[in-house]
């Protein structure tokens, strides 16, 4: 394999002089030779293209304190699978946020038509978590959901009172040295 490498080397590089390659100089292939070679190799070693497959996605992002926006590609292999039944999008709240003995829901589903691709979501005025994430799939009933695709987490920042943020918690950040306040002290 050293000669045919460095028969391949000198014959298809620029002149570029070698002490290695010198000493090997006696070894010879014909065209016909490397031709044999090569689809030798060719054959114990082919090359493997691997384009990448369709997958299915959602993401999931925060509009507002109260709604989420949902978008999403589904592989058509998996909607072929059972295409009668019809697309559900679920949207949960993440456990580690949800209060300890909270009467809240944990999920909620909406059904979606075959050519829908996004839907804003409002979340419901019991669900007070800050994480959500979504899933699309099939549901199943009582036997559950089977989900083709799942977003990651999204945040959504919670208002105080009658929909209005911190004042001056949003203040500080704003006026942070980060910010366009370039570290002046709120007065």
């Amino acid at each position: 394999m050293l000669a045919i490498s460095e028969q391949l080397s000198r014959e298809y590089t620029p002149g570029f002089s070698s002490r290695a390659s010198a000493s090997n100089s006696h070894i010879r292939l014909s065209a016909q030779e490397m031709l044999t070679i090569s689809e030798e190799i060719s054959r114990q070693h082919p090359l493997r293209l691997s384009l990448p497959s369709p997958r299915s996605k959602i993401v999931l992002l925060a509009v507002d304190p109260n709604h989420l926006h949902a978008y999403w590609h589904i592989d058509e292999k998996q909607m072929t699978q059972d295409s009668a039944q019809p697309l559900t999008l679920r949207i949960y709240a993440v456990a580690d946020n949800l209060a300890d003995g909270a009467d809240q829901p944990e999920w909620f589903d909406m059904t979606l038509a075959p050519s829908q691709t996004q839907q804003r979501v409002a979340i419901p005025e019991q669900m007070t978590a800050n994480y959500y994430g979504a899933s699309i799939g099939k549901s199943q009933g009582k036997d559950g959901f089977a989900a083709l695709a799942s977003s990651d987490t999204a945040y959504v920042p919670r208002a105080h009172g009658a929909d209005q943020y911190d004042a001056p918690a949003l203040a500080g950040v704003l006026l942070s040295e980060h910010a366009s306040g370039r570290g002046k002290e709120i007065r």
